[in-house]
């Protein structure tokens, strides 16, 4: 559980009541990475998403030959910088993240049970609704940046 007022700093719950922010600091925590270190894996189940608070981490998208399964390349995605949600795919079906997530130095981040925030948002339809719109605010903004990397690297 961390505080409702470290919760506040984020404006990805900007849109919270002040009941609301208590409701999700109660199944929220405080978590640290080391440099280096891989928060989730690309594919797997997603159960929590994140803030970050302090540091640095970096996505990757893996995609496997689908003839020799041992031959694979990685795409740098983007960065989260302090302040930023990550791990979105948590709160959206098929619940499977769906990119590597690393550390670039040592991190500090808000860990948010993606399951009871869904429970939440079921029980408060306002909540419910407000959520789903920062989540797709959130990604459409992120897509925008990696179509500029990719005319950019054009």
């Amino acid at each position: 559980m961390i505080s409702p007022e470290t919760l506040r700093k984020y404006s990805f719950f900007g849109f919270l009541k002040d009941a609301e922010f208590e409701d999700v600091a109660m199944i929220a925590d405080e978590v640290n990475f080391d440099a280096g270190e891989t928060v989730f894996e690309i594919d797997t189940e997603a159960g929590f998403v994140y803030l970050l608070a302090e540091g640095e981490v970096d996505l990757h998208y893996s995609v496997v030959d689908s003839v020799v399964s041992d031959k694979s390349k990685e795409f740098y995605v983007g960065i989260i910088n302090p302040g930023e949600p990550f791990g979105l795919s948590a709160l959206m079906e098929p619940f499977r993240y769906t990119a590597t997530c690393t550390t670039t130095k040592y991190s500090k981040a808000i860990k948010v049970d993606a399951k009871k925030l869904l429970v939440l948002a079921a029980e408060k339809p306002a909540l419910g609704y407000a959520l789903m719109t920062m989540i797709a605010k959130t990604v459409f903004e992120r897509l925008g940046v990696v179509r500029m990397e990719l005319v950019a690297a054009r």
